[in-house]
Parts: C-alpha cells; structure tokens; sequence
C-alpha cells in the first residue's frame, strides 16, 4: 500500500476508507508484508500482520448491519508511515445506536 511519496500515501489511505465504507474489496490497497498498530482504545486495537487485520476487520464488521462511515480529521503521512485521526459510525446488530471512535489508526 504504502509509497514513496507522501501525497500519494495520504490518497492511498483516503482510498482505503471510502472503500470500507462502501463494503468495497481491500485487499489491493494493502502490501501483504505490512503490519499495522491500531492504538489502544479502538475496538481493534494491537499490532497486526496484514492478514490478520483483516479477519479481525471481517469479524468486527460482521457485527455492524452497514459497513462503517468515517469522518476524516487529520492525516499524517512520512515515509513509509501514515496517522489517520478519524471518526466512524456504523449501527450494529445488536440494535445498540451505534460505535464512535475519535482515534489515530
């Protein structure tokens, strides 16, 4: 996913959210060697190979009755590395409102 210019990493991740919140394919946006921290507080938080984000990804999903929407507030990018601060949304199965989180990933 990640390259060498910073712009271009900042699109990639932007990319990477629509697609989410569309219930859209991933995987071609993720380099499969990468691994990524989602910080403590967030529903998945902990460090991740790539593959194993995703099935965490899949069964926190799972549990949503639309995919997530995001509000993006900051992005960060320098070298390989990029900070996202946003905001999601999704209702769950469980009648519950819904889940917000306002954290860097």
């Amino acid at each position: 996913m990640m390259k060498s210019d910073n712009a271009e990493n900042i699109v990639l991740v932007k990319e990477l959210l629509t697609r989410i919140s569309a219930g859209q394919d991933i995987l071609p946006l993720f380099i499969l060697g990468a691994t990524w921290w989602v910080p403590e507080g967030c529903a998945l938080a902990g460090t991740y190979p790539v593959q194993d984000l995703l099935v965490a990804m899949k069964g926190l999903f799972a549990k949503f009755v639309a995919p997530p929407e995001f509000t993006l507030h900051h992005v960060t990018a320098e070298a390989d590395r990029v900070a996202v601060f946003c905001e999601s949304k999704a209702d769950c199965d469980n009648k519950r409102s819904h889940i917000q989180s306002k954290r860097p990933i």
